[in-house]
């Protein structure tokens, strides 16, 4: 019993707001095949991100529209997610370089705040292997996507530093991309398999609406935000869990995470951890889809919604079902955007910033990059 109880603490670790980018080709090797289906990822490329961190003042992103949690409430003693990263995009501050840290932080979180296999804790996403750069033109358009094993709300922006031994969050910051067109697009995992052997399942493209944050509402001002399109659920108002942060420096007692080793101790505190448990159950964390009504607004298409995605089964479910991807969302959120025409030529890091609003984390990720000029003829197209 006291090991399977190990067991369940150490899966609780793994449970929480992640997301990662899985197009272009990036160092955490998140990707376009699996997408968030958490059980086929392996390098655990969701797992490099900051936490706990909340914003430096007074909340700027209070309209409605713009808003994925609570989304009703614009002050007073209901409105919990007024210090959370997105209820000021870009203002919260980062763990590292700008391409998140393994874990989230020095020491473990049972919130999903634990590092990738074969890093240790707080190791900066920037010292990750170089993949071959994916090449873009300077003043075209390109295409970038991210997946989500838990949905936070909040929003993201893309951004690029050149890698010239100075990539900081302050040099993504200065170069964030504009969308390009109205509406993203859901691309699904390509390894779902088929019933009857065949190969994996082929699935359509899904159009959705794009909502993008005014840019005077954002850090800097005139930066590229969208919120995350993505509703999660209403269950409960997340104000009768308290509200508390997680304490970095108070190990977690009560039982089953009492009988871990010393190098496997949680961190947060006893009751920051019944305070979560009981946040992360009103956002949906029993339910795959979001219940008709009780999505926090309205979905981008039908059956769009929810806080950890939906069982999947593989195999013949009559004589060998196997249940994988029970964490994660089966498809990717597709945006294109602008490269400007101001950048030199060059080797570029590629960040991807998601700035939560159900909780105080901040997921992202770094691929590498090459600009090139656009040939006279493509100009003149």
């Amino acid at each position: 019993m006291v090991r399977s109880s190990i067991v369940f603490a150490c899966l609780l670790s793994q449970v929480e707001a992640h997301g990662h980018i899985t197009f272009p080709p990036n160092r955490a090797k998140g990707n376009l095949s699996v997408a968030g289906l958490s059980d086929l990822n392996p390098d655990a490329p969701f797992l490099w991100f900051s936490q706990p961190m909340t914003i430096p003042g007074e909340p700027v992103l209070n309209d409605a529209e713009f808003r994925t949690y609570n989304v009703d409430v614009k002050s007073g003693d209901h409105d919990w997610s007024r210090k959370m990263p997105w209820r000021a995009p870009g203002t919260a501050p980062v763990r590292g370089s700008g391409c998140g840290v393994a874990g989230g932080a020095d020491v473990m979180i049972p919130n999903g705040g634990s590092p990738p296999p074969g890093y240790a804790m707080g190791v900066d996403g920037l010292t990750l292997p170089e993949n071959t750069p994916s090449e873009w033109q300077i003043g075209g358009v390109a295409t970038v996507g991210f997946a989500l094993l838990a949905n936070h709300g909040g929003g993201y922006s893309w951004r690029l530093c050149k890698k010239d031994g100075n990539v900081t969050e302050e040099c993504f910051q200065q170069n964030t991309l504009p969308f390009h067109g109205s509406h993203s697009w859901l691309h699904y995992a390509e390894v779902i398999p088929s019933r009857d052997g065949s190969g994996p399942l082929k699935f359509p493209e899904v159009e959705i609406p794009r909502v993008v944050v005014p840019d005077d509402q954002v850090h800097p001002k005139g930066s590229h935000w969208a919120r995350n399109p993505l509703p999660g659920c209403k269950y409960c108002d997340q104000t009768t869990c308290g509200g508390l942060l997680p304490n970095m420096t108070e190990k977690i007692t009560m039982p089953p995470f009492d009988q871990l080793p010393d190098d496997q101790a949680q961190y947060g505190g006893n009751a920051w951890l019944k305070s979560e448990g009981c946040a992360q159950q009103c956002s949906g964390f029993n339910f795959m889809q979001c219940p008709p009504g009780m999505q926090q607004f309205d979905e981008p298409a039908p059956g769009i919604s929810g806080y950890i995605g939906n069982f999947m089964v593989v195999g013949d479910p009559l004589t060998a079902p196997k249940v994988v991807g029970i964490e994660g969302f089966s498809f990717s959120i597709m945006d294109k955007v602008k490269v400007p025409d101001h950048l030199d030529e060059g080797e570029y890091l590629l960040s991807w910033r998601w700035d939560c609003e159900q909780s105080p984390q901040i997921w992202q990720q770094c691929a590498d990059i090459r600009l090139v000029k656009q040939s006279e003829e493509e100009v003149l197209v």
